[in-house]
C-alpha cells in the first residue's frame, strides 16, 4: 500500500489537506498539538517539507495537495546516495571574563554605598554617645558631690 493510498484512505474524498491535518497524517492524533501543526506550517513556509510548493496568490491558509504530500514523504522516507557525513566540529570559544555589569548593577552599587554610609554615620553616633556615657560615668565617680558610697577596696 503506497502513502497516496493511506493518505485516502485516512482523509477519504479529501483533495487537500489543512497543516493539522497533515500533522495528524505524520505524527498521529494524538500527537498532533499545537506546537506540531506550527511545526508544518513552517516547514511549508520555508519549502523543506514538500520543495516547490507555494500558497495560492492571495490565500492565507495553506491547502496542501495529496498526492504532492504523499510524494514528499515517500521522497523524504527514501535514503540517499550520498554518504552520511558527521557533523562538523565547531570550536567554541571561550567567553571573556570582563563584561559589562550594565546600568542596573551600577544603580544597586550606588544604592548600597549610600545605605552603607547612612549605617556607618549612625554607628559613629551610638559610639560617641557610649563614650559619652562613659565619660559621664567617670566624670559621676570622681566629683566631690555628696552620695552614699560603698566602701572602696
Amino acid at each position: 500500500m503506497s502513502t497516496l493510498d493511506i493518505l485516502r484512505e485516512r482523509f477519504p474524498g479529501r483533495v487537500a489537506l489543512t497543516p493539522k491535518e497533515i500533522a495528524q497524517a505524520i505524527h498521529g492524533d494524538a500527537a498532533a498539538t499545537k506546537k506540531r501543526v506550527e511545526s508544518i506550517r513552517e516547514k511549508l513556509d520555508a519549502g523543506t517539507l514538500i520543495p516547490g510548493i507555494r500558497k495560492g496568490k492571495g490565500e492565507k491558509r495553506w491547502l496542501v495537495p495529496i498526492d504532492a504530500l504523499a510524494r514528499a514523504l515517500d521522497d523524504r522516507s527514501r535514503p540517499d546516495d550520498r554518504p552520511v557525513l558527521p557533523p562538523a566540529l565547531v570550536p567554541v570559544g571561550r567567553r571573556s571574563r570582563m563584561t559589562n555589569i550594565g546600568p542596573r548593577m551600577l544603580k544597586w552599587m550606588e544604592r548600597s554605598r549610600v545605605v552603607l554610609r547612612d549605617i556607618l554615620a549612625e554607628v559613629s553616633v551610638l559610639v560617641s554617645l557610649d563614650e559619652a556615657a562613659i565619660l559621664q560615668g567617670v566624670a559621676d565617680l570622681t566629683s566631690d558631690h555628696p552620695r552614699k558610697r560603698g566602701p572602696i577596696m
